[in-house]
C-alpha cells in the first residue's frame, strides 16, 4: 500500500486531520453499521451520490503524493467541476474489479468520503440488501468497463 510521503503533503494532512477532530467539523464522523446488514459490498453506490465533493488543499496534495503525480496532471485526469449531478457521475478513484467497486485512493481518501454513513445497502432490511447490491453492480459493469486490478 502506498502512503504520502512528501513532508509538505503530510503536514497539509496533518492539519487537515486536525481539524476533523474537532467535535463540530465530525458530527457524524463515524459510521454506526447495523449488526444484522452485511459487511461493505463493494458495490459503489456510495460512490455515486449526488452533489459535491469538497477538498481540502492539504487533501489535494495527499493524492497528487498518493497516485505519483502532480497537480496539473490530476486536475486533468481527475477533478472535474463540469460533470453534471447525477448518478451517472461516479467518482473518478472509483475502479472495478470483477464485480467489486473499490477506491483507488482509499488510504488518502477526502473527508468527505471517510465522513460518508449511509450506505444504501446497510440502511435496508438484510433481506433487501441483495438486490440493491445486485442492481448496483449492474450499472457499474455498463457504465464502468473492466479496468483489471486496481492500483493497490
Amino acid at each position: 500500500m502506498q502512503s504520502v510521503t512528501s513532508p509538505a503533503a503530510q503536514a497539509l494532512l496533518a492539519q487537515q486531520r486536525q481539524v476533523e477532530a474537532d467535535p463540530l467539523f465530525a458530527l457524524d464522523a463515524e459510521p454506526r453499521p447495523v449488526e444484522s446488514h452485511p459487511a461493505c459490498p463493494a458495490c459503489g453506490l456510495c460512490c455515486a451520490v449526488p452533489g459535491f465533493r469538497l477538498i481540502s488543499p492539504g487533501e489535494l496534495w495527499a493524492l497528487v503524493d498518493y497516485l505519483d503525480t502532480d497537480l496539473a496532471t490530476l486536475q486533468r485526469d481527475y477533478l472535474r467541476a463540469d460533470v453534471p449531478m447525477s448518478l451517472r457521475s461516479p467518482c473518478a478513484f472509483l475502479t472495478r474489479e470483477g464485480d467489486r467497486f473499490l477506491c483507488r485512493v482509499y488510504p488518502v481518501r477526502p473527508a468527505v468520503c471517510r465522513q460518508f454513513s449511509h450506505c444504501v445497502v446497510l440502511q435496508t432490511e438484510p433481506a433487501d440488501a441483495p438486490r440493491l447490491v445486485e442492481q448496483a453492480q449492474a450499472r457499474w459493469r455498463a457504465w464502468l468497463p473492466d479496468q483489471g486490478p486496481p492500483d493497490q
